[in-house]
């Protein structure tokens, strides 16, 4: 499956279902002539506040039409909590034509990984109807004050909050039909 978005940025998803997994291949390709930071790299912490990254971690999320929403990406505050340190995976730099690959793993039945669990809204269902995979990314611009880190030997970029949301963008596969449990996220 493939999306594009006007920057020349084109996602390419390969699935694989099984009963006990929901698992995608995917490859984001940049046919610009510009940067691009994918929002892809998110971390566990540990109560130490040691950051452990895992590849193919991904936030879970069921949308209104019955879409599991696996995405990676900087996702939107709550705006009914005050969050004191914003969720922000890790980005890996795109250069202009080249490509990214990962790889993101759900196990099943689905537990609802939301960024902020204590402010999703539950929707009635315990099912979805499709899976659709989502990818953040923003252009690289010198402005972003990037930190890089290197993490299990691959270089990856941290910055602000505040200067990534407003510049996000998506990119997205097309729903694939799928039915699959769901259960409510951990408070």
């Amino acid at each position: 499956m493939r999306a594009t978005d006007s920057d020349s940025v084109t996602l390419r998803v390969d699935w694989t279902i099984t009963d006990a997994l929901i698992a995608a291949q995917y490859e984001v390709l940049n046919a610009g002539a510009q940067q691009f930071l994918v929002f892809d790299r998110l971390y566990e912490t540990a109560r130490s506040g040691t950051r452990t990254v895992h590849p193919e971690l991904a936030y879970t999320r069921l949308d209104a039409t019955g879409i599991l929403g696996i995405e990676k990406l900087v996702p939107p505050l709550p705006e009914d909590i005050d969050i004191e340190q914003p969720e922000l995976p890790y980005a890996r730099l795109l250069d202009p034509g080249a490509s990214l690959t990962g790889r993101v793993a759900v196990a099943r039945p689905v537990r609802l990984n939301p960024a902020y669990p204590q402010g999703y809204a539950m929707t009635e269902a315990d099912s979805a109807s499709a899976v659709m995979l989502r990818i953040g990314y923003a252009p690289f611009e010198e402005d972003a004050a990037a930190r890089q880190i290197n993490a299990n030997g691959e270089i990856l970029y941290s910055m602000r909050h505040a200067w990534v949301r407003p510049r996000q963008r998506l990119i997205e596969s097309a729903p694939m039909e799928l039915a699959v449990h769901i259960e409510p996220p951990r408070q």
